[in-house]
């Protein structure tokens, strides 16, 4: 068996860092706030990723043009790289979101604020 010279980061480490990018993709881009569940999450783990090395996450979304819906699943995918070598990491990832809040309803404003 082959060693290792530097410690290497847990995948599940490294699908989280992913999975927290796509997130705030998704937040950024449907101006929502946090009304997302993950519901779908899939990937294959390809290369190991050592401790301190920085990773880029591409994302992208086959069906850009729709908007979520309460209740409606969206499939976003994604890739993750190794940025000094630009080697893949991860690949085949894919994030089902859906959404627990839909805007103009009462479900979608604090509390506080509903009649």
């Amino acid at each position: 068996a082959k060693t290792m010279s530097r410690p290497v980061l847990h995948g599940l480490c490294s699908l989280g860092f992913a999975v927290r990018c796509v997130l705030k993709f998704v937040r950024q881009r449907e101006a929502k706030g946090d009304g997302f569940e993950v519901s779908y999450l899939s990937c294959r783990f390809v290369r190991p990723v050592y401790v301190g090395d920085q990773i880029k996450v591409l994302i992208w979304d086959d069906d850009a043009n729709s908007t979520m819906r309460k209740g409606k699943q969206k499939v976003l995918r994604f890739e993750v790289l190794e940025c000094t070598s630009g080697k893949t990491v991860i690949k085949n990832g894919q994030v089902g979101i859906t959404t627990t809040l839909q805007v103009g309803t009462a479900d979608a404003m604090p509390p506080n604020c509903r009649s």
